[in-house]
């Protein structure tokens, strides 16, 4: 007993220890927690406690209160349990107390905060239940609103053929999300939207994937349309039914209902549906209900509509079938027409009478009476149909008229089942209907009026009917598609898929067909079909530039189609991010560090044809966090001062894989930078006698760095000596031009006078100043001109004392047209790649450049670059800072959607001269996977263009051989002593000479140094 007792106790305090400490409360010998305290209940505000007690005495009772709303706990194994209902207290922090009672008297109680928030909402605007998606492309808007007022993001996850998808699309509050659609035409989609919070109730919707151009809309709701008539229109939206008035516009939303509803019909003022009632066994049976306009009324316990007519509603309930006038509330009961008889189906009259068919086939009369048209007890007729005087109704296997007169058969038991509807259809005298071929398959036929029957289909299987027209034009699916095939042709007509409820009425223009918001004329006759999707210019690419670790900018050219390019989607790793208006050609969007990304841009027309994707991807780099770092000091410093400059140097900056730029501050203004080979700068256009404050800070990608060398510098005063007189020009003065080429002109002047001395000579083009001479210098070159176009050049003659001279002389020059005369042309140009010196170890990062050789006004280029990418992973891609700065006087585009191939396209801004010999262009870094040798390849076919336009395909390519890890020069598997002697023997030489070996220049910088064997001579005494 005591044993007992020990283990019970001691599963308390380990529940007890579950217990967090702040909701754990000790009074003397009681000691009480609450293990959670959880808001339940549509409202959430339903609290559910789980509490837990120990005392070394009986524990009489727990119990939880919230102000005035107190429960007793109950007690449930080891747990104390209860629920208090907190409807009606107002939001925010309410205390919980818990408090445990002994029977010995002793007492103690825990308290915890309860934060009352209510319910979340979604509200989702796109798209409303019973959608239909003509381009294959869903747009999704909306959010969560949290019970404090929040909003959230909204998950989506859908439903296509019974298969359920989990979430993977997210829709954030005042954005658009997108759903393709393209693959699942003619299907029907149930999207689940849920709350981010989980704590709303998840909210379905249904979208039909409809393409066809032969439906046009002609009726549309805000919701799944399930009746209409010429006033008012029935629909269902979210679960709710709703009545428009269609005249008005007035809804009337009726009460909604926690169950579904279905066979849903307008009648009289109100409308009648049937809900499920409950369950035999495991099939559901229904109940019909009414609304009068007002409120619901159960019509029966049981029971089912099975038709309408003005005010009349006629449905089958326990105790046998009804007719009810919904403008009185009269209910009838239809008496049997004898003793045993039975009912099976009804078709009601607009006085309230009816024709039904059972035990035969009988009209009952608004004075309650019965007739018997025709009777057979045996029998039991159902499927009516009626059309002028004739009624054509079934036995399950026979199809029979009855023309007022006599019965006869229209179709013999062939043995398959016939359902009215579906297996036959009767209207104006003909009969389409399933029956056996000569071969033995089921086949829709045809007969007319006159009794000629007409085999239609000859399929692999039973079409199923939809609707029969008077001219005897017949609508039936098979295999996912809708037909029509006229009693005259030999062929049906495709025109939709089978998710629409196809129907053939006059009044609406003929064949029609309801499908999910709306009601759709189906177009039969002649329709222009546009099947032809738009199509992307030869050659068209999709390309990137401003690639970062977070975003890149997608470019691509303009598609054509015959009737209009309607937009451009936009796909990320195959999901759709944006849908853009057509005259865009550029979109940024955002990437995740070190992944592959493939990006896709679609066009798309009015018909909803989609062209063929331009695609490309991209490798993400990865996020420097890290800046650089002064790890050789942080000095600036300062030589060569003069009155205007001075000339500034500091230590190399440390940054993996390197520094990409300096930046040059003078006076915490940024006023220039230098690539991050470079190490110096000299600063121009100081005052004389002023002080200035020089920072110089290193850059890579992402990072600045800290701790910056800083110097100030104080340019010397001009010496006076009382000058008062500015430099004047003789008589005659000039400024002249000679050797003028397509990108420079040399100048020349006479000299000035002054009565001390003048001290330099200022030239300015077109008003701007570009550079300074010395007093004794009377020529200048002036360089870095466009092709073909006028300057005008002026020189002032300054003295130590700063005054400038006035009536300056001045000159236009108009350059040479490029490619004319002596002046070169495009086709000198090269390209090659050259690896930037450093020691590549595997797992290192390697740079090459591609450079531009023997380039005279190189403008733009286009090349491919080609790697095995088993042994390099392309890492980034960067626009080398002497060709331009990226987006600001350049951009790059790179396409790496070929494995081991990137195509680089560079072009300068603006109307300014191209680059000269020995440009570098572009920076490829790349991470070494294995050690050995590496070939990278430029492709031959690269182009060039200069700053006219004219291109140049260049017929060659080059190709570098990269050695990582190097060292193993005699093939024995490890490095050795031998390799040392090999490396030795071949220092000195260069490049170009005879005996030079690529794979002792381990440096990559064309030489074999002795760098290149002190490397090696480490890793021989490392081993």
């Amino acid at each position: 007993m005591l044993k007992n007792a020990w283990r019970v106790w001691s599963l308390v305090l380990m529940l007890l220890l579950l217990v967090p400490l702040a909701a754990l409360a000790e009074e003397e010998d009681v000691s009480v927690g609450i293990q959670s305290a959880d808001l339940t209940g549509p409202n959430l505000d339903q609290l559910k406690i789980v509490a837990g007690a120990y005392s070394p005495y009986e524990i009489k009772e727990l119990t939880a209160e919230v102000g005035d709303r107190k429960t007793a706990l109950m007690l449930s194994g080891y747990q104390w349990t209860g629920t208090i209902s907190l409807e009606g207290l107002p939001k925010g922090d309410h205390i919980l107390r818990v408090t445990a009672y002994t029977y010995e008297g002793s007492s103690a109680f825990t308290e915890q905060t309860v934060t009352l928030e209510g319910p979340t909402v979604i509200e989702i605007t796109e798209p409303m239940d019973g959608t239909v998606i003509r381009n294959g492309r869903i747009p999704f808007k909306g959010k969560a609103i949290t019970g404090n007022g929040t909003e959230i993001s909204v998950a989506v996850a859908y439903t296509i053929d019974g298969q359920y998808h989990s979430r993977s699309i997210y829709i954030e509050p005042g954005k658009t999300a997108y759903f393709d659609a393209s693959p699942y035409q003619g299907k029907k989609i149930t999207f689940h939207f849920i709350s981010g919070d989980e704590k709303a109730p998840i909210l379905d919707r249904e979208v039909y994937v409809e393409k066809s151009q032969r439906l046009t809309e002609s009726l549309k709701v805000d919701g799944k349309l399930l009746d209409w008539n010429a006033e008012r229109v029935l629909y269902k939206a979210d679960g709710i039914l709703h009545i428009e008035d269609r005249a008005s516009g007035q809804v009337t939303s009726l009460p909604k209902l926690t169950v579904a509803t279905k066979n849903e019909k307008l009648v009289g003022s109100g409308a009648i549906f049937e809900v499920i009632a409950g369950y035999r066994v495991r099939d559901p049976y229904y109940k019909p209900i009414w609304w009068n306009g007002s409120e619901l009324v159960e019509l029966a316990k049981a029971g089912a509509v099975q038709d309408v007519n003005g005010i009349y509603t006629a449905y089958f309930a326990d105790g046998g079938l009804f007719i009810l006038n919904t403008a009185t509330g009269e209910k009838k009961a239809i008496p049997p027409a004898f003793p045993g008889s039975y009912y099976y189906s009804v078709l009601l009259n607009e006085d309230g009478s009816a024709t039904i068919s059972g035990s035969g086939l009988f009209r009952y009369l608004p004075d309650g009476s019965i007739q018997t048209l025709m009777e057979d007890r045996n029998a039991g007729y159902q499927g009516l149909l009626h059309s002028g005087n004739d009624y054509v109704y079934t036995d399950g296997w026979k199809v029979y008229r009855y023309d007022g007169q006599t019965v006869s058969v229209l179709k013999e038991n062939d043995t398959i089942m016939m359902e009215a509807g579906k297996q036959y259809l009767y209207q104006n005298g003909w009969l389409a209907y399933i029956k056996k071929s000569a071969t033995g398959s089921a086949q829709l036929f045809l007969r007319s009026p006159e009794g000629t029957e007409k085999q239609l289909t000859f399929l692999s299987s039973a079409p199923v009917l939809q609707a029969l027209a008077e001219d005897g034009s017949v609508a039936y699916t098979f295999n996912y598609k809708t037909y029509i095939h006229s009693a005259q042709a030999s062929k049906a007509l495709e025109v939709s898929t089978s998710l629409g409820s196809t129907f053939h009425l006059p009044a609406l223009g003929g064949w029609n067909q309801r499908l999910g918001s709306g009601l759709y004329q189906v177009l039969t006759g002649p329709v222009d079909l546009d099947n032809t999707p738009p199509a992307w210019p030869a050659n068209g690419q999709l390309t990137v530039t401003d690639l970062t670790y977070k975003s890149v900018k997608l470019h691509w050219p303009a598609a054509a189609d015959a009737k209009g390019v309607t937009g451009y989607v936009i796909y990320r790793d195959d999901f759709i991010l944006d849908v853009v208006a057509p005259d865009t050609r550029e979109y940024t969007t955002e990437v995740y560090q070190g992944q592959q990304v493939k990006l896709t841009v679609k066009a798309e027309d009015g018909a909803g044809n989609a062209g063929e994707a331009l695609e490309t991807s991209v490798t993400v780099p990865e996020h420097d966090y890290y800046p650089p770092e002064w790890n050789n000091g942080n000095e600036l410093t300062v030589t060569d001062v003069t009155y205007t400059s001075a000339k500034l140097a500091w230590p190399a900056a440390y940054d993996h894989p390197a520094v990409l730029r300096y930046a040059v501050y003078r006076d915490d203004a940024r006023i220039d930078e230098v690539p991050g080979d470079t190490t110096e700068y000299t600063a121009t256009g100081l005052t004389p006698g002023t002080s200035y404050r020089f920072t110089i800070a290193a850059e890579d990608e992402f990072n600045q760095s800290q701790n910056n060398p800083t110097a100030v510098v104080t340019t010397p005063e001009l010496t006076n000596s009382g000058d008062t007189e500015a430099p004047v020009w003789p008589e005659g003065s000039s400024l002249s031009v000679s050797e003028i080429t397509y990108s420079s002109a040399y100048l020349n002047w006479t000299f000035a006078e002054d009565n001390a001395a003048v001290t330099s000579y200022e030239l300015y083009r077109d008003g701007e100043l570009v550079d300074s001479v010395s007093g004794d210098v009377y020529g200048y070159l002036a360089e870095g001109l466009a092709s073909g176009r006028t300057y005008l050049f002026s020189v002032i003659a300054k003295d130590a004392a700063g005054h400038a001279s006035t009536g300056n002389p001045s000159v236009s020059v108009t350059t040479a047209v490029y490619g004319s005369g002596g002046n070169p042309v495009p086709s000198a140009t090269s390209l090659s790649l050259q690896a930037k010196p450093g020691f590549i170890d595997k797992d290192s990062v390697l740079e090459v450049y591609l450079k531009a050789d023997q380039a005279k006004d190189l403008y733009s280029f286009l090349s491919k670059v080609q790697y095995d990418p088993s042994r390099l992973k392309l890492a980034q891609v960067l626009l080398h800072s002497e060709f331009g700065r990226e987006n600001t006087t350049a951009v790059l585009s790179q396409n790496t959607s070929v494995p081991g191939q990137v195509k680089l396209t560079g072009t300068l801004l603006g109307s300014v001269p191209g680059r000269g010999d020995g440009t570098h262009l572009v920076i490829l870094k790349f991470k070494t996977l294995q050690n050995g040798p590496s070939v990278i390849s430029l492709l031959p076919g690269a182009v060039v263009a200069d700053s006219q336009g004219r291109q140049t395909t260049l017929k060659n390519g080059s190709q570098l051989t990269v050695y990582v890890g190097g060292g193993d020069y005699d093939g024995d598997g490890q490095i050795g002593l031998s390799d040392l002697v090999l490396i030795s023997r071949a220092s000195g030489l260069s490049q170009g000479q005879t005996g030079f070996d690529s794979r002792f220049d381990i440096n990559n910088d064309g030489k074999i140094s002795a760098s290149d064997v002190q490397y090696i001579a480490g890793r021989v005494g490392s081993v």
